[in-house]
C-alpha cells in the first residue's frame, strides 16, 4: 500500500513529473541526433536532408564540388542548431529537476 506522503507528492507533482519525462525524452532525442550529425561530418558524409533539388542544381549550373560544399554548409548549420537545442533542453530539464 502506498504511503500518504507519496500519494500527496504524486498528486502535487504529477504534472511536473510528466513535463520532466517529456523534456528528458526530447533531450535524449536531440543528443542522439547531434551525435549522428557529428558522425556524418567526421566521415565526410551528407545526410539525405541536405540533398539539393535537381532543378536547383541545373539552374545554378553547379559542379559536384559546389554541391558538396553547399551540403556540408547545410550540415554544419544543422549541427550548430542541434547544439543550441541540446543546451536549451538541458537547462530546462535541470530546472525542472531542481523544482522537484
Amino acid at each position: 500500500m502506498m504511503s500518504q506522503n507519496y500519494t500527496t507528492w504524486r498528486l502535487d507533482y504529477r504534472e511536473t513529473h510528466k513535463k520532466v519525462v517529456k523534456i528528458g525524452e526530447k533531450l535524449h532525442k536531440a543528443k542522439n541526433s547531434l551525435e549522428f550529425l557529428e558522425k556524418c561530418s567526421r566521415h565526410g558524409l551528407a545526410p539525405g536532408f541536405t540533398r539539393l533539388n535537381t532543378n536547383t542544381i541545373r539552374q545554378g549550373r553547379m559542379n559536384p564540388q559546389k554541391i558538396k560544399k553547399i551540403r556540408n554548409l547545410h550540415l554544419s548549420e544543422e549541427i550548430e542548431n542541434k547544439k543550441n537545442v541540446v543546451a536549451v533542453r538541458s537547462r530546462e530539464y535541470q530546472n525542472l529537476l531542481n523544482f522537484i
